[in-house]
């Protein structure tokens, strides 16, 4: 289990790295990205939001939790796990 605790856009691109080398080792990882890299759905928002572009949609498909309200089934089977946080507009 890792946990990240950049600041939003800070650690992006070395997350996608770690995700997909995890991945291919192992099938029982878990990241939790504390930023805000991976806590919206759709990748335009982050230019909106965080003034950044998002460089993994298909990633962004993948996140097994957006919202505190999640079951704590979807928590158990997710391999990268985003902070659901407050998103405040620039």
């Amino acid at each position: 289990m890792v946990f990240l605790a950049k600041q939003h856009g800070e650690f992006l691109a070395q997350t996608i790295t770690l995700f997909n080398q995890a991945k291919k080792k192992n099938k029982n990882f878990k990241i939790i990205d504390l930023s805000a890299d991976f806590r919206l759905k759709n990748p335009k928002d982050y230019e909106k939001w965080y003034s950044f572009k998002h460089p993994d949609e298909a990633l962004l498909k993948k996140i097994g939790l957006r919202t505190s309200g999640a079951l704590s089934k979807k928590i158990k089977q997710a391999r990268l796990i985003a902070n659901p946080g407050v998103t405040r507009p620039p």
